[in-house]
């Protein structure tokens, strides 16, 4: 992005720099005379203009008739639906790009300004000052996404993960339930509910997967791009959305944090073979958690992912 170049002084007003996004005939990315960044949709019919909707100080949303785009030596003219950074918000251009990246994949020609405006909302989180992602979010979220990505169908574990905010296990559909534990301790050692474990005792999976940090890994963004190639336009949305929610907005965590499996990594128990704790619990007792090794029941017990994967899909 920053490599555009902004229009000179004498252009006229609603005269932008740009370039077409690879793919998109209807989509720019576009400089002004005040080297504001932008995002130009169209050129497409307004019927109702509306002022512009800000998501949080940094990015704004409306639409503009009468705008020119000069891409090269060519000239697209026309209304768009439009996305702006804020000038004053230029520490956050990688944050607008990423956005932006969404916006080209995720939305669909001939769209309404409110599609676009509920979709940038949805990403808000990035352009929002707050704590930092921490190292246990996203060691957790990995294991989710590595499961995602390696699945036969990823958009049926898509739909199937974390489908409330009561949801007590990570994946669940009608057939299944697979609770991910993910950790970088070389033993299976996790935390665990016992509610978690109850909750779907004859059809539920517990996946251990055990990674380690490495600059020749994976980040959480690599698993997203993955993912992107296999599923439509909505659950990449789905996804997206849950992962730069977990991450707080966070992208040099999102980009920059790299791990890999270790060497058998990546194991499955089915719930009745979970150690826990027996024994009729006091409704008093609201919640009980544990930490268990899961080494010696996995030497016998020890499924595999590709049959946890097979029940999720079927």
């Amino acid at each position: 992005m920053r490599d555009l170049s902004r229009p000179p002084e004498t252009a006229a007003l609603g005269s932008f720099n740009g370039v077409r996004w690879p793919g998109r005939k209807d989509f720019f990315l576009a400089v002004d005379k005040q080297n504001r960044f932008w995002v130009l949709i169209g050129p497409t019919r307004i019927d109702d203009y509306a002022t512009d909707a800000f998501v949080g100080a940094a990015v704004s949303v409306g639409c503009r008739r009468d705008l020119s785009v000069r891409i090269g030596h060519s000239e697209q003219r026309g209304s768009f639906i439009t996305v702006s950074l804020m000038h004053d918000s230029l520490h956050l251009l990688p944050e607008f790009s990423y956005l932006t990246e969404v916006l080209a994949e995720v939305v669909p020609s001939g769209c309404k300004l409110s599609d676009v405006l509920a979709l940038v909302v949805r990403f808000g989180v990035l352009f929002v000052d707050g704590e930092e992602a921490s190292v246990e979010s996203a060691v957790g979220l990995w294991g989710e996404l590595w499961a995602i990505h390696r699945s036969t169908d990823s958009r049926r574990w898509i739909e199937a993960w974390h489908q409330s905010t009561s949801a007590l296990l990570d994946f669940e559909s009608e057939n299944c339930a697979v609770e991910v534990k993910t950790t970088l301790n070389e033993a299976a050692l996790h935390h665990l509910r016992q509610r978690q474990v109850d909750t779907r005792l004859h059809d539920g999976w517990l996946l251990s997967i055990r990674i380690y940090a490495s600059a020749s890994g994976l980040s959480i963004g690599d698993l997203l791009d993955a993912i992107a190639v296999r599923v439509e336009s909505h659950s990449h949305t789905v996804v997206i959305d849950k992962s730069v929610r977990v991450m707080k907005g966070d992208l040099r965590a999102l980009r920059g944090w790299k791990f890999e499996l270790q060497a058998e990594g990546v194991a499955a128990l089915a719930m009745t073979d979970v150690p826990c704790i027996l024994g009729e619990q006091s409704p008093a007792l609201r919640s009980i958690a544990f930490e268990v090794d899961l080494n010696e029941v996995l030497v016998a017990r020890r499924r595999s992912f590709e049959e946890v994967d097979e029940r999720m899909v079927e």
